[in-house]
Parts: structure tokens; C-alpha cells; sequence
């Protein structure tokens, strides 16, 4: 898939750069970018690989998954073997030996990996990091909107500096992370979010003290969009009138989404979101947090994770509604969903602000 693409790509790249590092005897610089690298593969390449490990047929998607887990996995083990020796041999030993009798006995008698240039793909890493970076500022538009992750929303707009040139897959991924049902690219950001600048004090006053006023006064007046463009991304805005040169840190820059909009911005990006729910959103919203629910009570209950349950339930209003009619009961491998009591494990819970008592029974 496009995620084993990239994160070998990543890979590779990594080894790279810590052979190079290493020549020169750059500790620091080499074991930083590790560390990045595990942050990706931890928290994005394996969080949105979940579903693909799951089930119980050996799928090639699931093989390409574990297969490239593995790999990075092992060579991640390789390369940091001179900077954590021991944890590197327990990776390596959980890994290789067991399974593969003519490979080294030790992670410290291989060879250091070597870079497969091929697996480097400079242009996947690029569109990748605009897609995180978009991803970053739906989450902070969404933590400003108090919007749950969980409620489905219909659309996002972006608005970038660059050519936002996203593929499909690309796109779904962005969708599927910030759980919206569509993407909209847009060359206006002025029409989602505002922006009002105030001097920072602190920084500016040593620099320009009896010019405070002037520059109070062009900030009160001035084009703050462009200025703000230009401070985020080109580091700096000339006020050659005044001989001022402004940086992002000499100013206070406020933001304020537009009306039915929450939007963020940065390094040239403007997300905004759509806060517009109708009932089919609001309904979809609930039933992800009743099941997000019921996963949690089944761990509770101590089941594993392939057993199949039976949910008896007490509840009115939306949550009811969505009870009974049981579409959700796939997803926690619910055999049927019965209105009614049973002994079993059984939890009240508040969804959304609505009561609903729920039985499992394996």
C-alpha cells in the first residue's frame, strides 16, 4: 500500500542518513532522527495499520503489513545497536534467530544496513509530510471547535501556499484521520479564518522602542493575512518606512474562524472545518461512541479479542434508536442485539448524555 511505500521509504532514508552521521561521529543529530522515526512508525504507520493486522485470514494485505513492520522493526534493531545495545539484542532476538537459523546470532555480529536508494521515494516523503501536516491542523481545529474526534462531519477545506496536488489515497487518508466525508481545496483562506496582530512587547520593545507606536499602528491597519504569510513561512515582514523587520516572534497573532467554520492555520496551510451536523452525522457520532463503549466493556469483561458476544440493552432516545437497529453489531462481533436484561456483565453508561444499560454475554 501507499503506507508501506512511504514508511520504507522512510526507512531507507533513516539508514542513510545515520551511516552518514555516524561517519562523521554526529551522535546527537543520528539518534534524534531515530527517534522521529520511531515516533512515525509508533503512532502513525502502525495506528492506521490496525485493521489490517486484525482478522484471522492471511490476506497479502496483512502479509504486507507484517512484512513491513518486520523489516523496519529488524533494521530499526541493526541501526541503533551502538547507541542501545541491550534493547536492540532483545528486538533482535524476539525477531531473527528463532526463525531464521543462518542469520547472525546477535544483532552486534551483523553488518550494518546498507541503503536500498530504489526504496527511497523523496516525492511519496513530501506529499506525506503535507498530509500529516494537514492532519495536525484538523486535530487543533477540532480541539478549538470542541468537536469530538468521534463525530463524523461532512467537509473540510484547505487552503495551502503550495500546489496541493493530493492523491486519492492521500486523500482518504486525511479523511479517514480526521473523520470528515469530504475534502475541498480552496485558494482563499481569508474567507475561513481572520487574523488580528498585536505587537509582542517583550521582543519588540529592545529592537524598536520609540517605534512601538508606529508599528502599533500599521499592525491595527495592515493586510494581517500577508503578514502572516509571510512571518510563518518566508521568517520575516520589511517595513522598510520604518526600518522594521518583523518576526513571528515580535507578534501576538490572534485567529478567528469564520461563521459554521472552526478553522486552524500554519506553515502556509489553512484547515477549516465544516461544524454543520445533521441528523444522519449526529446518529453516526453516537453510534461510534457506543461502540467505542462496548470494546472497552468487553475488555472489562476480560474476553479476547476474536470471542463472539451477545448485547442485551435498556435505553431510550437516540442510543436506543441505534441499539435496536444493530448495525454497528459487526464491528464488536455482536451475534445479536436484543432489547431487554440477562445476566452477564453489565454496565450503566452515559452516551453523549444519554442512559443506557448494557449486558454482555460471551
Amino acid at each position: 500500500t501507499l503506507m508501506d511505500k512511504w514508511i520504507l521509504s522512510k526507512l531507507n532514508s533513516l539508514v542513510k542518513l545515520v551511516d552518514e552521521h555516524l561517519a562523521k561521529y554526529e551522535i546527537t543529530e543520528s539518534s534524534r532522527a531515530m527517534a522521529d522515526f520511531c515516533d512515525i512508525l509508533s503512532n502513525w504507520y502502525i495506528r492506521r495499520g490496525r485493521e489490517r493486522y486484525w482478522g484471522s485470514e492471511m490476506t497479502d494485505d496483512k502479509a504486507a503489513a507484517y512484512v513491513t513492520l518486520y523489516t523496519c522493526l529488524v533494521t530499526l534493531a541493526k541501526i541503533s545497536a551502538p547507541y542501545t545495545p541491550f534493547i536492540s539484542e532483545m528486538i533482535y532476538q524476539n525477531l531473527v534467530p528463532s526463525f531464521y537459523a543462518n542469520e547472525p546470532k546477535s544483532v552486534h555480529l551483523c553488518a550494518f544496513p546498507t541503503v536500498d536508494e530504489k526504496m527511497i521515494d523523496a516525492d511519496l516523503e513530501r506529499a506525506m509530510d503535507g498530509v500529516t501536516d494537514i492532519v495536525v491542523l484538523g486535530r487543533a481545529a477540532r480541539n478549538a471547535g470542541n468537536l469530538k474526534n468521534r463525530q463524523p462531519l461532512a467537509e473540510m477545506v484547505v487552503v495551502t501556499a503550495r500546489n496541493l496536488a493530493l492523491s486519492q489515497a492521500e486523500t482518504e487518508i486525511i479523511l479517514d484521520e480526521l473523520n470528515v466525508k469530504k475534502l475541498t481545496a480552496a485558494d482563499d483562506a481569508g474567507k475561513y479564518i481572520s487574523y488580528k496582530l498585536k505587537p509582542q512587547l517583550k521582543t519588540l520593545g529592545p529592537k524598536y522602542g520609540k517605534k512601538l507606536g508606529a508599528i502599533s499602528q500599521f499592525l491595527s491597519t495592515c493586510n494581517a493575512e500577508e503578514v502572516v504569510a509571510a512571518v510563518k513561512v518566508g521568517g520575516a515582514y520589511e517595513l522598510p518606512e520604518l526600518e522594521v523587520t518583523l518576526l513571528e516572534e515580535d507578534l501576538q497573532i490572534l485567529t478567528e474562524s469564520a461563521k459554521g467554520y472552526v478553522a486552524a492555520a500554519d506553515k502556509g496551510i489553512t484547515v477549516a472545518l465544516d461544524t454543520a451536523l445533521t441528523e444522519e452525522l449526529i446518529d453516526e457520532g453516537v453510534e461510534r461512541e457506543l461502540v467505542s463503549k462496548i470494546q472497552n466493556m468487553r475488555k472489562e469483561a476480560g474476553f479476547e479479542v476474536t470471542d463472539r458476544i451477545e448485547i442485551y440493552f435498556t435505553a431510550d432516545g437516540r442510543v436506543g434508536k441505534i441499539l435496536r437497529a444493530g448495525a454497528f453489531a459487526k464491528s464488536v462481533l455482536a451475534e445479536k442485539v436484543v432489547e431487554g436484561t440477562a445476566e452477564g456483565f453489565t454496565k450503566d453508561l452515559s452516551i453523549n448524555g444519554e442512559k443506557a444499560t448494557l449486558t454482555l454475554i460471551r
